[in-house]
């Protein structure tokens, strides 16, 4: 169980340090991001890796990624699908967010559809998501869920101060 649990943490680790690279994040910053991700101990590092992974792949570099990433964890804290626990719920949703998929971002308890998010923030910037790469949808989507997360702000710190955070 060891072994295996030390491979899954290399094997996340070395992924994201090799996607945020092709994307021009240094492996010292990646880790530094994995460390504040990570420091309540809500969150596992492997799955801040397989999150951060997520997210950088869709080029919306770090800042923005690390921001989403606790912004995911603040609505997961409560809000998540009830059989799935912290990491999994944020994983999840960052993989729902990779790849356009409103019922894994759900898993953070954002419920709201990812064509909506879009077609709102859109309208407030006044551009046609059609007209759109994937990246500017990425980018638009993150305002979105930002957003859309404020009023969760701080319940992963709430959380981790419950018996079960702990």
């Amino acid at each position: 169980a060891s072994t295996k649990a030390f491979l899954d943490y290399e094997t996340r680790i070395t992924g994201v340090i090799r996607v945020g690279s092709k994307f021009g994040e240094s492996s010292d910053a990646i880790r530094l991001s994995l460390d504040r991700l990570t420091q309540s101990g809500l969150l596992k590092v492997s799955d801040a890796a397989a999150g951060l992974r997520n997210l950088l792949s869709t080029g919306i570099g770090l800042p923005m990624a690390e921001q989403l990433m606790v912004r995911l964890g603040n609505a997961a804290a409560f809000n998540r699908q009830g059989m799935l626990d912290y990491g999994q719920a944020i994983v999840g949703a960052t993989d729902g967010f990779k790849n356009f998929m409103s019922r894994m971002l759900d898993n953070a308890g954002i419920t709201e559809n990812i064509s909506q998010i879009l077609k709102e923030q859109g309208r407030i910037l006044g551009v046609n998501v059609e007209k759109l790469s994937d990246y500017e949808k990425h980018m638009l989507l993150a305002q979105g869920i930002i957003q859309k997360t404020a009023i969760f702000q701080g319940d992963s710190a709430k959380l981790a101060q419950t018996t079960k955070g702990r």
